[in-house]
């Protein structure tokens, strides 16, 4: 409070104020919403490796290499999700 003012009282006073006054101004940077979050994640996740009669194991081989990364590219561009965030939800984490 002693950025507004040094006596306490006043700063109070134009604290609320201030915590009253109108702005047409934004403060918040919102993102834009994303077709998967968390609660719809596995849903897609398994639509998606369903439709390619694959299931979530598949991922971790070889052979099934351009298809995990066309789904991590669609989960990295259609959600939130950090790259660290997918690879726990598809259990492509290495163990240490």
């Amino acid at each position: 409070m002693s950025i507004v003012s040094s006596s306490q009282e006043k700063a109070l006073t134009e604290f609320a104020r201030f915590n009253h006054e109108f702005t047409e101004e934004t403060f918040l940077n919102i993102g834009e919403e994303k077709e998967i979050d968390q609660s719809n994640v596995t849903d897609y996740i398994n639509r998606y490796l369903s439709e390619k009669g694959l299931v979530i194991d598949n991922l971790k081989g070889t052979a099934c290499k351009s298809i995990r990364e066309e789904l991590v590219r669609l989960l990295l561009e259609k959600s939130n999700l950090s790259r660290r965030g997918i690879a726990v939800i598809l259990d492509l984490t290495v163990k240490r």
